[in-house]
């Protein structure tokens, strides 16, 4: 058991991986409790220790200081922004020329596991245009790397979420059960979006974000007035 708060293992993790700092834990294995696992295998969050480039300082202003890093092939992201002040915030906009990106792209937040579902649901819908999906298919609807998406599905097959044959990517059970039920809350929160006014391709893209970090009873609420048919 650990003496730090949750928040305080994120911040520490965050920080090594972004640092690419060797990683070693001390303590009795048979102890650790769930958090404290699913924390330190985050693959994710590894890959950025064992496989970034490029990490830096991108700023400091006045306490809250970001760190910034790429994947291998330049493709992928990390940012980590941290609050070293004694106040709360509940939100920070972070400025996307700081690293001079332009264009389209996911957002995800690693710690989440916001990656995955994403991957199931996008699988769950092109599955339903086509029964033979391929790595390549999955890396145009979602418009990352092939490496990504590689990545991505090897993650998946070890936790039994997909099956990976003859270079074809399907659902098993479990993964299309939870690729149903994020693919619900989009389209639940997009509906609620749209009834309140939200353009629906702004509705579309904000359900995105959304859907992976609403709680389930404020997602039961909207989905009792504003349930979307599949």
């Amino acid at each position: 058991m650990s003496n730090f708060t949750p928040d305080e293992q994120y911040t520490m993790l965050t920080l090594w991986a972004m640092f690419r700092s060797p990683l070693m834990i001390g303590c009795n294995l048979p102890e650790i409790d769930d958090f404290m696992l699913n924390l330190i295998t985050n693959k994710e969050v590894l890959d950025i220790n064992q496989y970034s480039k490029g990490n830096k300082e991108l700023f400091d202003r006045n306490g809250i200081i970001s760190w910034y890093a790429q994947s291998e092939d330049e493709l992928t992201h990390y940012i980590a922004i941290f609050n070293t002040t004694d106040k709360d915030i509940e939100s920070y906009t972070f400025p996307l020329q700081t690293i001079n990106y332009i264009g389209d792209g996911h957002i995800t937040d690693l710690w989440k596991n916001e990656s995955m579902e994403m991957y199931l649901e996008t699988i769950l819908r092109l599955s339903e245009r086509s029964k033979a999906i391929r790595e390549v298919d999955l890396a145009d609807a979602m418009k990352v790397s092939k490496v990504s998406v590689c990545k991505a599905v090897k993650r998946l097959v070890e936790k039994q979420l997909v099956t990976y044959k003859d270079h074809r990517i399907a659902l098993t059970k479990e993964g299309r059960t939870m690729a149903a039920n994020v693919y619900e809350r989009h389209l639940v929160l997009t509906s609620f979006l749209v009834a309140l006014g939200v353009s629906s391709a702004v509705a579309e893209q904000d359900a995105c974000r959304i859907e992976h970090c609403i709680s389930e009873e404020t997602f039961s609420v909207i989905k009792s007035k504003y349930g979307a048919e599949r």
